[in-house]
């Protein structure tokens, strides 16, 4: 259990949390019991879905469930009451349903930030992280969205530890497509953790790791976002002048590599005539498609034009956790365009 002084008091603690910490706990047993229930339902159908490196090994292993899938167009149809009574599912849709943990772990998140819950936030990410090992290799790409989670829950050095482990374990120069298929090397398949221990925060983790002028993942742009709000948090509890130079690289490696993505999921406060940011307005998407060449590639998809708006919904959603944290960090928001 952490310390509340590192965490953020905005994550209400009393008056009404309790009561949206009960309903995160039913929420989240109730999708923990349709996937125990599936995966025991597909097993009994002969199918295994535990071991595989990759979606495409899974679908060879198991081509009734592939052609079961496809015959509904790769559809989700919610049969949750149906497996939880035991009743005889379409093969497919008791693969989709079990797959569909991930989404409905996303929507535990949502929920906890909407009540601004700290409890039902530190649920979603334990649920987040139990997901993304047992779900593996589907859904992993939610790996993506932990360390701003971490970082509002005041686990600043989880974060950065978790950060350090994806970046050490991705190929560089890797094109993310939305299997991930073939990404990884084959000795760390299938993944058994999903962090390191006791990094040091405030290392230069670019020249550690040897970051250089490569084109970064793509969904790894969270990654660096978030590293940059620990390098600010490190200058602010330090005034150690280089953790500011680390924020500042940071960014800049983002502005070089993400162009104005970055800047223009930030700079979108509509601001009234007293110049202060307009509170309780709802963000509109911004993107409807994010050009590939910001590192990704389509796949197994039939066009590039799928994953450039799976990237843009992707990053849209990122961008309105992301205005959770920095609405209510004092001039963050403003530091960090300033050397988009």
């Amino acid at each position: 259990m952490i310390s509340l002084s590192n965490a953020y008091t905005f994550y209400l603690l009393g008056n009404g949390s309790s009561g949206h910490k009960s309903i995160c706990v039913t929420f989240y047993k109730r999708q923990k019991d349709v996937a125990i229930e599936a995966e025991k339902a597909l097993k009994a159908k002969g199918v295994d879905v535990r071991g595989r490196r990759t979606q495409q090994a899974f679908y060879h292993d198991n081509p009734a469930v592939f052609q079961s899938v496809k015959a509904t167009g790769f559809g989700y149809e919610d049969y949750s009451y149906q497996i939880l009574r035991g009743d005889n599912v379409n093969l497919g849709q008791l693969f989709m349903n079990y797959r569909a943990t991930a989404v409905s772990v996303k929507l535990l998140g949502d929920m906890a930030r909407d009540q601004e819950s700290y409890y039902g936030l530190e649920m979603a990410l334990d649920a987040y992280l139990d997901v993304i090992l047992e779900l593996q290799p589907f859904f992993m790409y939610l790996r993506s969205l932990v360390p701003l989670m971490m970082i509002q829950l005041g686990r600043d050095d989880e974060a950065y530890n978790f950060i350090k482990f994806w970046l050490k374990h991705t190929p560089k120069s890797s094109k993310y497509h939305i299997s991930e298929d073939g990404v990884f090397m084959e000795e760390d398949l299938p993944f058994i953790e999903y962090t390191m221990k006791d990094q040091d925060k405030n290392e230069d983790i670019f020249e550690v790791l040897g970051i250089g002028s490569e084109q970064p993942y793509f969904i790894y742009v969270t990654f660096f976002i978030s590293l940059a709000i620990i390098k600010k948090n490190n200058f602010e509890a330090t005034k150690d002048e280089k953790q500011m130079e680390h924020f500042k690289k940071t960014l800049n490696y983002i502005k070089c590599h993400f162009k104005g993505l970055v800047k223009k999921g930030l700079d979108i406060k509509l601001i009234d005539d007293a110049g202060y940011p307009c509170s309780g307005l709802a963000r509109e998407p911004m993107f409807t498609r994010i050009p590939a060449c910001y590192g990704m590639q389509k796949g197994k998809y039939p066009t590039t034009a799928q994953v450039e708006e799976w990237a843009a919904d992707f990053f849209d959603n990122f961008l309105g956790d992301l205005d959770t944290y920095v609405d209510r960090k004092k001039g963050l928001r403003e530091e960090m365009l300033k050397y988009l």
